[in-house]
């Protein structure tokens, strides 16, 4: 069974069409890149299968199980997690703070929390900036704090979107 699938999934804004009829299978271990021009939808397609935008028809399923229309949240406590183009962290929060948060909303005990946003401040090279809001932190500081929001929980399946931009 595939991990993701999308059948004849279709997202307008207004008279663009941003998404026209996408139908593909993404199974365990697989890595699949997305490659096209600015403004084709790479981004689009990702915020249907996260959550983050309904298509206007089709149908997105994890596991089998349909998943458009679930919170963004609920589909990350389902194993599918979300890296952004343009960078999302809590600004006005510390390195360490944004990761605590992101392992509590999936569900993490304090102690375990914690203990995995240590290992990966300390991993990323994070750990000297821990401390700091996360406005503080360079535009390449933000990407990795992200990057390792999203691996808090291992996630089953990781969307990442521009992955390496503004990390040099």
């Amino acid at each position: 069974m595939s991990r993701v699938a999308l059948e004849k999934v279709e997202k307008s804004f207004g008279g663009l069409r941003a998404v026209a009829g996408v139908t593909f299978e993404l199974g365990d271990g697989e890595l699949v890149g997305l490659i096209g021009p600015n403004g084709s939808g790479k981004t689009t397609l990702l915020s249907l299968v996260s959550g983050h935008e309904s298509p206007d028809g089709g149908r997105v399923l994890l596991d089998g199980h349909e998943i458009q229309g679930l919170s963004p949240t609920r589909i990350a406590r389902a194993g599918l997690m979300r890296m952004f183009q343009l960078t999302k962290v809590f600004r006005r929060m510390s390195a360490l703070d944004n990761l605590l948060t992101t392992g509590r909303a999936l569900g993490l005990s304090r102690p375990a929390a914690a203990a995995r946003a240590k290992s990966i401040l300390e991993e990323l090279g994070l750990a000297p900036v821990a401390e700091l809001d996360a406005g503080h932190l360079s535009g390449g500081q933000q990407k990795l704090l992200e990057f390792g929001c999203c691996f808090m929980v291992p996630p089953r399946i990781a969307l990442l979107d521009e992955p390496f931009a503004a990390v040099h």
